[in-house]
């Protein structure tokens, strides 16, 4: 393995332990520094920050990556989102002023909302790099941000014991670090084509034609994140802030196995359109099969651990009993490891552009999950939340692995 993709292997594990980490990390110290009803409030902010997140970013990411024969600049893909960080923007506001929080709660999801602004900006950067074969770059421009924005915020809680103040504190940290990136690319000549090109047509109809392009890929996402969520806006709506804290700490190790299985096929994304581009089938195959494996052996450990010794641990980690919580514990990972290899399967039917097919699964996801999860939330608590989820997931999971099979084999002649 060369230099350049070793590098691309550490920084982007390095990235992938810290995203799969900072809620984890911060609930954690919410519970030591604050208040338990606090981690719930964290936890609904969180669960809201990734839902408009997905606006910010409106699919780009893999759609930038995979642009193989480069049919838009960056200049372009940046413009793209910019506008889109404007839709993120004008949904919180719409978001806030129609769930009529409190101030504490509607300032922390705020605060955890412009801080994933941040991300959805910094992504279309680190997309850019990773076409650039730096991906590296971009792993690295994360993983320093967000160590500044959890030890901002471990300060913050530890002086004033004020869980937005110290969200405030961390969201400035992180922002002053993605300034210094920018200027850091700039003098390494990175994204030359942003800051040299010629402005681009001032027509919309390029503009146009790229958001008709990653809408699917944008409404997929957002679905996504949605489907997981659905449990914890339900809980919020029928119980209180401490339950969903709890429920908040036991279903946290479920996105572990899909954020570090994201960040082991990054790099190879772009191998893998390749493969597929240059009708290479039978590996392409082969390194699909790789993966697989990957995140069920991944998935099978992470259930063990839940089951042996996941409620002490995260009793421990987050200085609350959650002896009343293991089934739900279990069942959670089990459909952590059906919701990583759908996202994988959803990448793989994305450089094959067959985005609509990911729509189409994931509005059938989220229709049945509103009224199951809901249903079941208000019926039997948490341990409904966690079944009908793990339900909702299978089902999503079998209609990608259809897809594919079906995509693949008339690909294959």
């Amino acid at each position: 393995m060369d230099t350049s993709r070793q590098k691309d292997y550490l920084w982007n594990t390095a990235a992938g332990v810290i995203n799969a980490a900072e809620a984890v990390v911060m609930s954690m110290i919410v519970t030591r520094y604050g208040h338990l009803a606090d981690a719930g409030i964290l936890s609904l902010a969180f669960a809201s920050g990734n839902v408009l997140m997905t606006i910010g970013k409106y699919g780009g990411r893999i759609y930038q990556v995979t642009d193989a024969r480069k049919q838009f600049s960056f200049r372009m893909y940046m413009i793209q989102r910019l506008c889109s960080l404007v839709l993120m923007a004008v949904s919180l506001t719409a978001y806030i002023m129609i769930a009529h929080y409190d101030d504490r709660k509607a300032h922390c999801i705020i605060l955890i909302a412009y801080i994933y602004m941040i991300e959805a900006l910094e992504d279309c950067f680190w997309g850019m790099l990773q076409a650039e074969d730096r991906l590296y770059a971009g792993a690295q421009m994360f993983t320093s941000r967000w160590i500044v924005i959890l030890s901002l915020f471990l300060t913050g809680m530890i002086i004033t014991n004020d869980i937005v103040l110290s969200l405030l504190f961390g969201a400035t940290g992180g922002s002053v670090v993605f300034i210094i990136w920018m200027w850091l690319l700039r003098k390494r000549n990175m994204g030359a084509d942003l800051i040299r090109s010629k402005a681009v047509s001032k027509a919309p109809s390029w503009l146009l034609d790229l958001f008709r392009q990653t809408t699917p890929l944008f409404i997929a996402g957002f679905c996504s994140i949605f489907i997981s969520n659905i449990p914890k806006f339900s809980i919020d709506r029928y119980m209180d802030d401490e339950i969903q804290a709890c429920y908040g700490f036991v279903a946290m190790p479920v996105f572990v196995i899909g954020l570090l299985n994201q960040f082991i096929y990054q790099p190879t994304v772009v191998r893998l359109t390749i493969e597929y581009n240059d009708g290479d089938i039978q590996k392409f195959r082969y390194d699909v099969r790789r993966q697989t494996m990957a995140v069920t052996l991944i998935a099978v450990l992470c259930i063990c651990g839940a089951w042996i010794i996941g409620v002490p641990v995260l009793s421990v980690i987050y200085h609350t009993d959650l002896s009343g919580f293991r089934c739900e514990l279990v069942i959670l990972q089990i459909a952590g490891g059906f919701l990583a290899m759908s996202g994988y399967f959803s990448v793989l039917l994305t450089l094959m552009r067959r985005q609509k097919l990911i729509l189409y699964g994931y509005l059938f996801a989220v229709a049945v999950g509103i009224v199951i999860l809901n249903y079941a939330v208000k019926i039997w608590g948490t341990i409904g939340a966690s079944i009908g989820y793990l339900c909702v997931i299978i089902m999503l999971f079998g209609y990608y692995f259809v897809i594919y099979q079906r995509v693949i084999r008339q690909k294959a002649g």
